[in-house]
């Protein structure tokens, strides 16, 4: 079994310094914040590695003009592939719920749109029909100007709207343009999401561009602790790409492409098998090599050496046996 050690990768200082401000901003006290982030005093968490990534999956297309056998076809790839859910359009929901339905499958969608969501009440429409039809996650894009203009309070308010909607299995996801923040925001962001009972902060480099780095990745991971998820969004070219995002935290791939990403993480594992046992080869013949001059080598010293003492050569290598069994 294999593990994944994130590091605390903020000073206590700078730690101190947010949670004070965000708090400040909410009008929270400082130990009431660290009480819904428990996780933040620890050096390390620790996740155990998957060996395949299918069911960090979500497989995602946002598209409202997709065509209903479109969506048949979306569904069908992510049963067959064993995805951990579908992300769509929330006019497609109803139909995607109802080809899924039998599975344990997440159905999920963006409530508003890119790049600043629509009006709060507009969303809470939204949302409430999408779980009316069968979605059991929503995803809140929060606002960059708002947070770069630190309307924190508004922001945590916004999100505390939808917890009295959200049904029973439903949960509450955000997606946080990092490429537009730097740290110390990303950090708000993330413990505003936690104050509001976010179950995934979902990180996209920008909007139309690419996905979040890997050092926002494993802060954002650090900060949400085990209970959360940390999702990259990204149009991931190879597997390797994936690899690097869970290796620093990611729990959940965001993407169109998880049927092309996992057909090439088959083959490349069994190229990777493949090499693994041609090298092994080449290991034992460079030892069995190697074996035979020490041995080529010893009988020249042992030659030598009944040479010198005018002893026969079997004499010899009886003396050197004799000689290695007492020490």
């Amino acid at each position: 079994m294999t593990f994944v050690y994130i590091q605390n990768p903020i000073s206590s200082t700078t730690l101190q310094e947010r949670v004070e401000f965000v708090s400040d901003q909410l009008g929270l006290q400082p130990k009431e914040l660290h009480s819904f982030n428990p996780h933040l005093k620890k050096k390390q968490i620790v996740l155990h590695l998957p060996k395949t990534f299918e069911k960090f999956i979500d497989h995602t297309n946002l598209n409202v003009k997709l065509k209903s056998k479109e969506v048949q076809q979306l569904c069908a790839d992510a049963i067959k592939y064993q995805f951990r859910g579908v992300c769509v359009h929330s006019t497609k929901i109803k139909q995607v719920h109802s080809l899924l339905k039998n599975t344990d499958l997440r159905i999920c969608t963006l409530i508003g749109s890119f790049p600043e969501s629509n009006a709060i009440e507009g969303q809470l429409i939204q949302a409430k029909i999408a779980l009316k039809s069968g979605a059991n996650e929503l995803d809140i894009v929060l606002s960059t100007s708002k947070i770069l203009n630190n309307e924190y309070n508004e922001l945590y308010q916004h999100l505390k709207s939808f917890e009295s909607i959200l049904t029973e299995g439903s949960q509450l996801n955000v997606i946080l343009e990092t490429g537009e923040l730097g740290t110390p925001q990303i950090i708000d962001a993330c413990l505003i999401s936690i104050c509001a009972n976010v179950k995934c902060v979902k990180a996209i480099q920008k909007f139309g561009s690419r996905g979040s780095s890997r050092k926002n990745i494993r802060l954002i991971k650090f900060l949400v602790g085990l209970n959360r998820h940390v999702q990259s969004f990204d149009q991931f070219s190879n597997p390797k790409s994936v690899w690097d995002m869970i290796n620093n935290g990611a729990q959940r791939i965001g993407t169109n492409n998880g049927i092309e990403l996992l057909n090439s993480n088959a083959k490349i594992k069994y190229r990777h098998n493949s090499n693994k046992n041609k090298n092994k080869e080449l290991t034992n013949k460079k030892s069995l090599l190697s074996k035979q001059k020490q041995k080529e080598k010893k009988k020249e010293r042992i030659k030598d050496l009944a040479y010198v003492f005018g002893l026969s050569f079997t004499t010899s290598l009886i003396i050197g046996n004799i000689t290695k069994k007492l020490k």
